[in-house]
């Protein structure tokens, strides 16, 4: 698998792409002509949405190593980011403008978890080491 998440991931971190609209229309569909019986999460292939959150923090987080040398420099951004931005931040719907990419995507990270990030080189080499994707985002049951 890779870090790349599906058109319905991308849809609702907020891209309206014509993949994402396709894939949502399908899935709807198939919902519907079970009349409800089979829940809309399972053609939506989502996971829980704990599931869901860790996923995306593990993403944002993949995407924040790519900006430092090592787990060890992405930890000491992950500590800085928690005491100096996140407290100023937390209330913010998208990172600001002045945010560098790092960040950003620890903005996401976090908004994605709802708790602190981990803060530990070792914890994040094993997060950012995982070759999955954020969510599997691939219909569960055929049409």
């Amino acid at each position: 698998m890779t870090d790349r998440a599906s058109p319905l991931a991308d849809f609702i971190a907020g891209a309206d792409s014509p993949e994402a609209i396709e894939a949502l229309r399908a899935a709807l569909r198939r919902w519907c002509a079970s009349d409800g019986s089979i829940p809309l999460t399972r053609y939506l292939g989502l996971r829980m949405p704990a599931e869901f959150r860790r996923g995306e923090r593990d993403r944002w987080l993949r995407a924040a190593r790519r900006h430092v040398r090592d787990c060890h420099e992405l930890a000491a951004a992950v500590r800085g980011f928690e005491s100096r931005c996140w407290p100023l931040w937390r209330h913010a719907a998208i990172a600001p403008a002045c945010a560098s990419e790092i960040s950003a995507a620890l903005f996401y990270a976090r908004r994605a978890s709802r708790e602190p990030l981990p803060e530990s080189a070792k914890h994040l080499r094993r997060i950012v080491d995982r070759d999955t994707e954020s969510v599997k985002l691939v219909p569960a049951i055929a049409a």
